[in-house]
């Protein structure tokens, strides 16, 4: 399994699977990626400045839910996110 996985890695991740930034946050604040057709699945991540100052958004699958965290650890962040678009897209995990 994938220990860490930096930011370029997983945007990376996003854009080899065909997920979408276009038209939606990309900035320094953060990025949301979607799928071309289904704009209201996204996975976001950005600094929200606050006491846990990464947020993470993941859809919920068969849901018009997202689920939301924050984390401290920028390393935290983007592995989670990354193990949530293994899930929500039944992609096998790289073994590293």
């Amino acid at each position: 399994m994938v220990l860490y996985i930096g930011v370029n890695e997983l945007l990376d991740l996003f854009k080899n699977n065909g997920w979408s930034s276009n038209g939606v946050i990309d900035s320094e604040e953060g990025i949301t990626y979607y799928k071309e057709g289904h704009e209201t699945e996204y996975f976001q991540l950005r600094l929200s400045g606050s006491e846990e100052p990464i947020y993470v958004s993941v859809p919920l699958k068969n849901s018009t839910y997202q689920y939301v965290l924050n984390f401290k650890e920028f390393e935290s962040a983007t592995n989670y996110i990354s193990k949530m678009f293994y899930e929500y897209t039944n992609l096998n995990v790289p073994i590293s």
